[in-house]
């Protein structure tokens, strides 16, 4: 992770590029097999973690939200159990509004927590900090934390939508399982492929870090300039 109030020089010291190149990121250039490696770079620079307990406050002239961050994380491959330690985690309203196509989502519309697990490489690691929308459905394709019957152990997974209702659950990393399980009704699905049956319970949806192209451009070229003495 890189510490804020680094100039041009150090920043790309710590990063191990030239200048030249650090400015050409700055400035929206960044080749596409560099963007992930960005992302996890950088991505912690912008969060601060706090034992806090207010909704929302101002650090010098830039409005911030804090999210509670819950210790134990998500599962990357088998369920892991949330922990509530009472930290939050304080992010700068612009930097989320990144994330979130112009969205500012209160205290208690998101959580903090991390990936344990490598199902989701390349682009969510193990150890990564994800910021998690509580929504309580499948709205729309995109990345889901998730748990499965009355499991306790929550999992971070891609959904596709299908046809017909059925959804398709996606490990990123080809190494894992992916699964394609037809609706049965309410939140029951049929995963035929193992003669299974079982209730899909969404607890929210992946905002940071971003998935789509202009989001990860956005995301790293403003962390990066908040990050480096211009």
């Amino acid at each position: 992770m890189l510490e804020k109030g680094l100039n041009q020089e150090e920043t790309a010291v710590s990063l191990k590029i030239s200048v030249s190149t650090l400015k050409n990121y700055l400035g929206g250039r960044i080749p596409k097999n560099k963007r992930a490696w960005l992302l996890h770079s950088i991505g912690e620079g912008e969060q601060t973690l706090s034992n806090g307990h207010s909704e929302s406050l101002t650090e010098g002239t830039s409005s911030v939200v804090r999210h509670r961050y819950f210790a134990g994380g998500v599962g990357a491959g088998p369920g892991q159990e949330q922990e509530d330690t009472g930290e939050y985690i304080i992010t700068p309203v612009d930097v989320l509004k990144a994330w979130t196509s112009g969205r500012t989502l209160d205290s208690d519309e998101a959580y903090w927590t991390r990936v344990r697990g490598t199902s989701m490489e390349p682009w969510l690691p193990d150890g990564t900090p994800i910021l998690v929308e509580v929504v309580h459905g499948i709205t729309a394709a995109g990345r889901y934390v998730l748990y499965f019957d009355d499991d306790d152990g929550e999992e971070v997974k891609r959904i596709e939508k299908l046809g017909g209702g059925a959804i398709k659950v996606v490990s990123d990393n080809p190494a894992h399982v992916t699964r394609t399980l037809r609706p049965l009704g309410e939140d029951m699905y049929s995963d035929d492929d193992n003669d299974l049956r079982l209730r899909v319970n969404v607890r929210g949806r992946v905002v940071f870090p971003p998935d789509t192209p202009q989001a990860i451009l956005s995301t790293i070229t403003q962390q990066m300039s908040r990050l480096v003495n211009r």
